[in-house]
């Protein structure tokens, strides 16, 4: 049984991976979504144990080290936004559509302190139409094939 645990867990940081790859390769795009954050998101939906928080703050810290403009923030957008989604776990039964609303709740909100963070102020309604909206929308659609994915590797 140690050898499928350890297998398991070979398979889930070879996809964590290439989506963290993915997500480095897409980052200087207006409206990239951050598909690493999306599977913390799901995974912590799924799991909520100590494993996945763990997880998903050392896929903070990469993201922060390989494309972060402000360094840490993501590190600590990703441990807050999991430990929510592992509470969300605890209260209720983790599912498709409340993945996606976590997705687009949680994105909304990294998105749109990233906006304010790397842009001013006073351009924000520009911003927020370019590229808070846009990766929102489309991090929530990943989220429907992400979601599936991060299940299939948690079993």
């Amino acid at each position: 049984m140690k050898t499928k645990s350890g297998l398991k867990t070979i398979l889930t940081a070879v996809f964590a991976s290439f989506l963290l790859v993915l997500t480095v390769t897409f980052a200087k795009l207006p409206a990239s979504p951050s598909l690493i954050f999306i599977y913390c998101v799901c995974i912590n939906l799924i799991q909520g144990d100590k494993k996945s928080l763990i997880l998903s703050g050392i896929f903070g810290l990469l993201t922060d080290i390989l494309c972060g403009n402000v360094f840490f923030t993501n590190t600590c957008f990703f441990a807050y936004i999991s430990l929510g989604c592992a509470e969300l776990n605890k209260r209720l039964k983790s599912s498709l559509k409340t993945a996606l609303l976590c997705v687009f709740i949680s994105t909304l909100l990294f998105s749109t302190f990233n906006a304010l963070v790397n842009f001013s102020v006073s351009n924000f309604g520009f911003w927020f139409l370019k590229s808070v909206l846009p990766e929102t929308l489309v991090s929530t659609a990943l989220a429907v094939i992400i979601y599936p994915l991060a299940a299939v590797s948690s079993k």
